[in-house]
């Protein structure tokens, strides 16, 4: 996957070198050119006004409206990384499959009741 670091002792001088729209042009590339060699999909989800839950959330500009959305559109198998952008998600969840869940740097997310 485009958002995993394969040298854990430098992956936080590594992850400061490239911005925010630079690592979700990564995942954009890694979603569909490169999608046959990459070990997951890496799904965009936000609270913006692009956001829907009719939309994949494979690119970083038409990401799905809610965690819930996201976790279901994911693959069974495992490998995929929910990208959530900052903000409150007001949702009760119970995930049964393996997919990571991970905030981007520009901001808290918090999921559940406030």
């Amino acid at each position: 996957n485009s958002m995993s670091y394969h040298n854990a002792e430098q992956k936080d001088l590594v992850e400061d070198r490239r911005t925010e729209m630079q690592l979700d042009r990564e995942a954009d590339i890694a979603n569909s050119s490169r999608a046959s060699v990459v070990s997951g999909k890496t799904r965009f989800v936000s609270h913006g006004i692009e956001a829907s839950d009719s939309k994949d959330g494979l690119a970083h500009n038409a990401p799905k409206q809610t965690v819930l959305s996201a976790v279901n559109a994911s693959s069974s198998g495992g490998g995929d990384i929910i990208l959530l952008r900052p903000g409150h998600y007001n949702e009760q969840l119970t995930i049964s499959k393996p997919v990571t869940l991970r905030a981007t740097r520009d901001g808290s997310v918090t999921i559940g009741q406030p």
